[in-house]
């Protein structure tokens, strides 16, 4: 073969290697892109439930917890809803005083495809005065 008939095939090989290095670098790319926005909507989603579980806390509904017996559950407005974020919380009365209150957050893309659903909960006592506050050593955790 002569000097002119190797060109031909030598780009061509160097042009398959170029476009395949250039679709595995955008591939890359995207797929970063994809864990970084997965970490940034379960982070978002995490403090949406914990904000909303404290918020639970802060303004108490004693009318919804004076009709629950123990072990008994019902759901809560959550004030943190917004349209790619949804936000759910329940109490559960758990003895005379103490309750368990969990907020779960599920945050979805644009289509409405669900990205990550985080969770909290806090453990709370209510005083005599009606007032919620967490229990001194107690219990809360995420989900």
């Amino acid at each position: 073969m002569s000097r002119r008939g190797v060109a031909l095939p030598l780009v061509l090989v160097v042009l398959l290697i170029a476009s395949s290095m250039a679709g595995l670098l955008l591939r890359a790319a995207s797929l970063h892109l994809r864990t970084g926005t997965l970490q940034l909507s379960a982070r978002l989603a995490l403090e949406a439930a914990s904000g909303s579980a404290d918020w639970q806390a802060e303004h108490w509904d004693s009318a919804a917890a004076a009709g629950l017996l123990p072990g008994q559950r019902t759901a809560l407005g959550s004030p943190l809803s917004r349209p790619r974020l949804g936000v759910s919380d329940s109490m559960t009365r758990l003895d005379d005083r103490s309750f368990l209150v969990s907020s779960m957050a599920e945050w979805r893309d644009l289509d409405g495809r669900l990205l990550t659903r985080r969770g909290v909960v806090r453990l709370l006592e209510v005083s005599p005065g009606g007032h919620a506050a967490p229990i001194p050593g107690g219990w809360w955790g995420r989900r």
